[in-house]
């Protein structure tokens, strides 16, 4: 039931023009303002889920205390995050973990 929720909320989501797929997110020096900076050259949305597959330190120490935007690992996000943003950014990398989350479990689904 987990997955559904969460394969539909991504698919909404998509749908709706809200997600935003980018090659990478790297801060490149420990500063809040330079991760705001690159944030703000993808989006102008104001509350912001960014999603990776993983986060390098600089990135993470940067964006820790910018809100409203909250770094998720691809691993990690849920359907409530998904639902809770205006933009999603996702990295490319992020994006496959997301497709191999979203399979239906077994490689099938059931028709009901």
């Amino acid at each position: 039931m987990r997955r559904l929720a969460f394969r539909k909320a991504l698919s909404e989501r998509i749908k709706a023009g809200d997600v935003l797929t980018i090659d990478k997110f790297v801060v490149p020096e420990l500063k809040t303002k330079s991760f705001v900076g690159l944030l703000k050259k993808q989006t102008d949305a104001r509350k912001v889920l960014l999603v990776s597959d993983a986060f390098d330190q600089n990135t993470l120490k940067s964006g820790r205390n910018v809100k409203p935007v909250t770094l998720a690992t691809a691993s990690d996000v849920n359907t409530e995050q998904l639902l809770a943003f205006e933009k999603i950014l996702v990295t490319q990398k992020a994006l496959e973990r997301l497709a191999e989350r979203t399979r239906p479990a077994g490689g099938s689904e059931h028709a009901k």
